[in-house]
């Protein structure tokens, strides 16, 4: 009996030590254009006829820390493995994805995909979402290397 009651309290306390799972990388694919590598400071900007080009840019620990703050305060934990969302105020516009992966320690994944991303105010629903989506494209937008790089030539039907 006192065996049973040592193992369940050293269960519960090697549980309650357990780290939390963070975020590991945030991958964004813009349609056919560019993917982001966030976490690793690489951008990827895709041209038809020429190689894809490759721009580095440096993405600091308190950057890390501050998506991994709004990830948590948005409680985006508790949302689904596949987020999907769309303007459906545009529909004259081709419906381009934009990706979010979001790549956590354990290795699982968690999806947002917002189609027609241009306007994120336009988009109705899930607003906790789309105040994440629009740090990581806060920070984002201030990297000096993403606003220089070329702008993807690649044509969509």
């Amino acid at each position: 009996m006192n065996k049973q009651i040592l193992l369940v309290l050293i269960t519960l306390f090697c549980l309650s030590c357990k780290k939390e799972n963070q975020i590991k990388n945030i991958s964004i694919k813009e349609g056919m254009s560019s993917t982001t590598d966030m976490f690793h400071g690489k951008y990827v900007v895709n041209m038809m006829n020429t190689s894809p080009v490759t721009v580095n840019f440096k993405f600091s620990n308190s950057e890390r820390n501050t998506i991994r703050q709004v990830y948590l305060k948005n409680r985006l934990d508790k949302e689904s493995d596949s987020i999907f969302l769309e303007d459906i105020n545009n529909e004259l516009m081709p419906k381009i994805p934009t990706k979010y992966t979001i790549e956590f320690d354990d290795n699982s994944r968690q999806v947002i995909v917002i189609y027609n991303a241009s306007d994120l105010d336009s988009i109705k629903g899930k607003p906790n979402v789309i105040n994440f989506i629009k740090r990581i494209r806060l920070i984002l937008d201030s990297k000096k290397e993403i606003k220089n790089a070329p702008i993807s030539n690649v044509e969509y039907i």
